[in-house]
């Protein structure tokens, strides 16, 4: 049985938000039209590594691009 909290029985609203802010701020830093998968790529890493710098996330959403 779903909760309110989730979409389909299994998917957080809130991650969607995450999301959501996460390619606002993408936006701001400069890189252009910035997908879901690129802000999931980055919340990921963020959960793994603690902090990212600009210098890391524009690299990273580089090599997901392949620019590098």
């Amino acid at each position: 049985m779903a909760r309110n909290n989730t979409f389909w029985g299994a998917y957080d609203i809130s991650l969607e938000d995450e999301l959501k802010e996460h390619q606002k701020k993408l936006k701001e830093m400069g890189i252009s039209n910035p997908s879901k998968m690129e802000a999931s790529a980055l919340v990921a890493r963020k959960a793994h590594q603690g902090k990212l710098s600009e210098k890391e996330i524009k690299r990273i959403i580089g090599k997901r691009r392949g620019l590098f």
